[in-house]
């Protein structure tokens, strides 16, 4: 009994359930990650697939509704059913004519159950079907309604068979101005048809109206019913929930093209089997477990292994320090034979000298870190330097009442400010239009009532943030190409223009011009700050891309106009 709970109070045991705990956890956890990515990967890879099936449905359902417009031109535009309208016609004849109509077109049965005219309060059924089922609230609905197609209800034949209620208004020549309409029975079975695409183990689609109602349905007997919940089911694009007293996973889409083309609000909802979907997983989680406990076996004898192995040195080290004398064994003379012990000797003196080694290194490191932050700093305190003395500049002129040389010192002391920033790489849209006013504040001084300048920038890009410096060179090109070398007074516009996605800037100048279609000339590809128009375009395609850069319009005599295009930057 001693001995039992000694093992269990020995670093060995310690050791070895350590090093269980480590491997089994790690089994269990990949084991759980297994699981989870193959789980994840069936479902959006199944969603994914759904989704696409599901564009083909509609599709097919556009299709078929697509066929209600290819019956009704022809029939509004036939002098035959023009002819059925007048009032001298007895129902009587306006049936069988309206039947004789229908059937000489040769109308695809398996897809419309019926075609009816409404006119005058009555149903005129083409196929000869009964009638009398038919309320007037619909065709007066339908005949009343400025809608292309008017959603109505799902009707049972006395048949059994059942279709789905379509209206269409008189509203085409030569039909226009008559009180009527046309109502096409799409049988329900089509739809049905164009929504059997899933494999049926895995489940179904259903298609549903904007309220609720099931417009199509496996079970035929559940089309026309209400479905409940409706509300709650078709929120979010995908969910798992109970569905018909089974768990499944529920993929919904709106139809895109019967939206589009016919404003009908129909969402088509893709039943999927939870069960047979993650049939598979259960599998793998089975064969999971098995493989975890074997692993967890095998990782227990290992633990046992790897600490005895661990534990032997160090008791013989035990067995030595009880029966040899230390000072004796740890000697600087080359020992005959070289045991643990005196292992753990030279590799504490070889961790010595690498410590050793390791503290010099660090002390020159450090030393380089020194210097480097020194040099860091200096760079950053010479920017102040630059701010203070022109500061210091424009105080003196202030004192020595020399205004013009005070605006220079203070203006370029702005433009320096704004421009370096702190060496960050993005300013505002405002903060660069600060530049360039900075800049034609000393280019004024320089050249006074040399040219006129305006500024417009649309407010919703005040404080988008942009590639620093990129309009002050087009700015500068302007005055000293455009210009400069005219001899009456120059305007300069500079605008800001949000569009879209993009940013565009313009510089316009009434100045001298040049032939642009002959692409950058060296006077207007470098400037002698050292931007030049050339620059700028390949500084913005580096940063936004190649569909965005710097165009040229410019004519000799004729002025110049530079727009720079650039891509929004996406917020973090």
């Amino acid at each position: 009994m001693t001995r039992i709970k000694a093992f269990f109070h020995s670093i060995r045991f310690r050791i070895a359930s350590i090093l269980f705990l480590i491997i089994f956890v790690f089994l269990f956890i990949l084991m759980i990650l297994i699981r989870t990515i193959v789980s994840n990967n069936i479902k959006t890879n199944t969603i994914k697939h759904i989704n696409q099936q599901q564009m083909h449905m509609d599709e097919g359902i556009a299709l078929i509704l697509d066929g209600i417009s290819i019956i009704y031109n022809p029939l509004v535009e036939n002098s035959q059913t023009l002819a059925l309208l007048d009032d001298t016609v007895t129902n009587e004849i306006r049936q069988t004519g309206f039947e004789n109509i229908i059937q000489n077109m040769g109308i695809n049965e398996t897809i419309f159950s019926d075609i009816i005219l409404y006119y005058d309060g009555n149903y005129y059924s083409g196929l000869g079907n009964q009638t009398s089922f038919f309320g007037n609230e619909f065709g007066k609905t339908v005949q009343d309604s400025s809608e292309l197609i008017v959603e109505g209800p799902i009707i049972t034949m006395t048949s059994g068979e059942k279709m789905l209620l379509l209206g269409k208004p008189f509203r085409s020549y030569p039909l226009q101005g008559y009180p009527g309409a046309l109502l096409f029975g799409v049988n329900v079975e089509s739809l049905k048809e164009s929504l059997d695409t899933i494999d049926q183990a895995l489940g179904y689609t259903l298609l549903v109206s904007e309220t609720g109602l099931i417009l199509s349905h496996p079970e035929t007997k559940l089309v026309g019913n209400i479905l409940l919940n409706y509300d709650f089911l078709i929120q979010g694009s995908t969910q798992l929930s109970s569905f018909a007293q089974e768990k499944a996973l529920l993929v919904k889409q709106q139809s895109v093209k019967l939206k589009s083309q016919y404003n009908l609000n129909w969402t088509l909802i893709s039943v999927l089997s939870k069960d047979y979907l993650f049939s598979g997983i259960r599998l793998l989680s089975i064969n999971n477990t098995i493989l975890a406990l074997v692993m967890g076996l095998v990782a227990l004898l290992l633990s046992f292994i790897v600490s005895s192995g661990l534990i032997r040195p160090i008791n013989n080290l035990k067995d030595r320090i009880k029966t040899s004398n230390i000072q004796s064994e740890i000697v600087e003379t080359e020992p005959v034979f070289v045991d643990e012990i005196k292992e753990l000797e030279i590799s504490f003196n070889e961790m010595m000298k690498q410590i050793k080694e390791l503290m010099e290194l660090n002390a020159e490191e450090s030393e380089s870190k020194r210097k480097l932050e020194l040099y860091a700093l200096q760079v950053q305190i010479n920017p102040h330097f630059l701010y203070n003395t022109l500061d210091a500049i424009a105080w003196l002129a202030k004192l020595k009442q020399q205004p013009e040389i005070e605006r220079l010192a203070l203006a370029l002391a702005r433009f320096f400010r704004i421009s370096l920033h702190k060496g960050d790489k993005f300013i505002t849209v405002e903060e660069e239009f600060q530049i360039i006013k900075n800049f034609i504040e000393i280019e004024l001084i320089r050249f006074p009532d040399k040219f006129e300048i305006e500024y417009s920038i649309d407010p919703e890009i005040k404080n988008e943030s942009i590639m620093k410096l990129i309009l002050q060179p087009i700015v500068e090109n302007a005055i000293k190409h455009g210009i400069s070398g005219m001899e009456e007074k120059g305007h300069i516009s500079v605008k800001a223009k949000d569009e879209g996605e993009f940013i565009l800037f313009e510089v316009i100048d009434d100045g001298l011009g040049f032939e642009a279609d002959k692409g950058y000339t060296p006077k207007y590809s470098m400037s002698s700050s050292g931007y030049g128009i050339k620059n700028v375009d390949e500084r913005i395609k580096l940063e936004y891309g190649p569909d965005c850069g710097v165009s040229v319009e410019s004519k000799p005599n004729n002025g110049t106009k530079v727009t720079l295009k650039i891509r929004k930057k996406e917020d973090a």
